[in-house]
């Protein structure tokens, strides 16, 4: 599946929504980890808030990219976690 980002034309009717092509579940669920985020920045106090989210960025790429070459190799990856210790 690829990811389409939000384009401000948002509907909330049926499951998907007409601007970006997502679930709603997906939008909500999106929201959510964006808000988790933005609120852990808020409580380090950070001052460069664009280098901690292009770090989250980063770290997601990283992982990402390691979980699609462990899965060509046949491992099995049920669980990716975004390690803030590089932020």
């Amino acid at each position: 599946m690829k990811f389409n980002p939000c384009n401000g034309n948002c509907t909330e009717d049926g499951e998907v929504c007409g601007g970006c092509g997502r679930t709603h579940e997906e939008i909500a669920e999106m929201k959510k980890l964006v808000a988790n985020l933005v609120g852990f920045a808020k409580k380090m106090e950070y001052e460069n808030f664009e280098g901690f989210a292009n770090g989250v960025a980063g770290s997601i790429k990283y992982q990402l990219g390691e979980a699609n070459s462990n899965q060509q190799s046949g491992l099995n990856i049920s669980n990716i976690q975004i390690t803030t210790s590089k932020l």
